[in-house]
């Protein structure tokens, strides 16, 4: 919706511009996106079956690489297989910066090491969309803080990674 770059910008300068990862179950990225335009690093998008031909050979064109996998029980793109596509591709860690839905199934199905929350005072209300919907894995005692919480501005910053028994 955004139409993200999911490029490095400010002070750092990677080594290697990181590869950029979409997922898209049903083939709704846009031919015409700013990253298939714009910006460093190999572009792939994670699809399933249901995504059409046509569109995946336009998404290629771009320069692009599409992979595909299985749809979880939900239609969506299944994480582990899309997690083993990506490794098969030699992508061996990965910076996700999806919403609230994408965080939670990762934290829903163990793959998560690590979590960077930033907080914004501001209270939503009855209205809100939550942050991490459904996410049971966000319990106390689930997750501990890896460092003291600290101000970004006016946002907290917060550093967790998950208990593991």
């Amino acid at each position: 919706v955004d139409d993200p770059l999911l490029t490095v910008r400010g002070r750092v300068t990677p080594r290697v511009p990181p590869r950029r990862v979409i997922l898209d179950a049903a083939g709704q990225l846009s031919p015409g996106a700013r990253l298939l335009r714009e910006g460093e690093g190999q572009v792939y998008v994670v699809t399933t079956p249901s995504s059409p031909r046509s569109w995946r050979a336009e998404i290629e064109s771009r320069g692009a690489g599409v992979l595909e996998v299985a749809a979880d029980t939900e239609g969506r793109v299944s994480l582990p297989d899309g997690l083993r596509r990506l490794r098969e591709v030699g992508i061996r860690s990965v910076l996700c910066e999806g919403g609230g839905r994408l965080t939670s199934a990762l934290m829903g199905i163990g793959l998560l090491d690590r979590l960077y929350v930033i907080m914004v005072p501001r209270l939503l209300g009855d209205e809100g969309v939550p942050g991490f919907p459904g996410a049971a894995t966000l319990e106390p005692g689930a997750w501990r803080l890896v460092e003291e919480p600290r101000r970004m501005g006016k946002d907290v910053w917060m550093v967790l990674e998950p208990e593991r028994s």
